[in-house]
């Protein structure tokens, strides 16, 4: 998983065994600002919904966002 602001990849993380991963504690950003979250498919698996999401710009003070990505082992 890549979390970007502004299109810059700011993290990367693996996800656990549930295929889940969370980033909290996240800085504000400026009005015109966005996070995105992102994932990378590995070779052999096929997404089958969008691998990248950009996230409400700009974010709300302690709000919560989720971003669901599928996919499937070829």
């Amino acid at each position: 998983m890549h979390l970007t602001i502004d299109g810059t990849i700011e993290d990367t993380q693996l996800t656990g065994e549930d295929g889940c991963y969370t980033w909290t504690d996240l800085d504000p950003l400026d009005d015109d600002s966005y996070y995105d979250a992102s994932e990378e498919v590995p070779a052999g698996w096929t997404a089958t919904s969008p691998t990248a999401v950009a996230f409400e710009s700009p974010p709300q003070s302690g709000a919560s966002y989720q971003a669901d990505f599928t996919n499937f082992e070829n």
